[in-house]
């Protein structure tokens, strides 16, 4: 009982996904764009399940190290979502003292917990006595008004500086806003031994790697869309 009871509190700990239709929750955004001029930003959670309800629990963390954020909070922040039905939940600002001069990221965490099962068989250890949890994860970015300038923000991924190392790829970003690529290849395989490739503002990202003759990627728009394919030949 005792490792039954370990293992199901792993499976809740261990099911992170990206605002993706799993089990009929979804996600409408794949990330938030909060004005600082805003007082607050939504986004809107569907259970499309049928027959499940879930319990559904909402923080909002660092990006960096998943600590709770102290400068945003999301309401409610619990909440049992009925078959077929929708909420909105609320993100609102609780500070004034993120920069001015670039975009600052956090995560918006939805954790879904299933109804439990009740089996007449007190001594069953089925498999399907685990319980799953889904916790979907998007970011957050807070951008400050005066940033906030449509052609500007499109156009930043042009703005992007690679250039090839001895040992890596460097990718340096010099404007204010975090860009994110995507489908990142070298030599045309694409690379997976980095989960995240996001660049922060006036950084440089680095890749590790060898003989890189070829180097793709595409970069992630505001509303979750991909920008045109670039190739860089060295």
């Amino acid at each position: 009982m005792r490792k039954k009871i370990l293992y199901t509190f792993l499976l809740l700990l261990s099911s992170p996904v990206v605002a993706h239709d799993l089990e009929g929750i979804n996600l409408d955004l794949t990330r938030v764009i909060f004005d600082s001029q805003q007082n607050s930003a939504s986004i809107k959670v569907n259970n499309f399940n049928e027959n499940k309800s879930w319990l559904l629990r909402s923080w909002i963390s660092n990006y960096s190290d998943d600590g709770k954020s102290k400068s945003f909070i999301i309401t409610p922040i619990l909440y049992r979502v009925l078959p077929n039905e929708s909420i909105q939940l609320k993100i609102e600002k609780t500070d004034d003292l993120l920069p001015t001069d670039r975009e600052s990221v956090f995560r918006i965490n939805v954790l879904a917990i299933p109804p439990k099962e009740i089996s007449n068989d007190k001594t069953s250890s089925k498999p399907s006595d685990l319980q799953f949890a889904i916790n979907s994860r998007i970011k957050l970015i807070y951008r400050p008004h005066k940033l906030n300038e449509t052609d500007k923000v499109n156009a930043a991924f042009k703005s992007l500086k690679i250039l090839k190392k001895n040992e890596y790829i460097s990718i340096e970003n010099a404007t204010p806003y975090y860009i994110t690529m995507d489908n990142v290849k070298i030599n045309n395989k694409k690379v997976t031994s980095i989960e995240d490739f996001m660049v922060a503002p006036y950084s440089e990202f680095k890749i590790p790697t060898q003989n890189a003759k070829s180097f793709s990627y595409t970069t992630i728009n505001d509303y979750g869309g991909k920008n045109p394919i670039i190739d860089i030949k060295f």
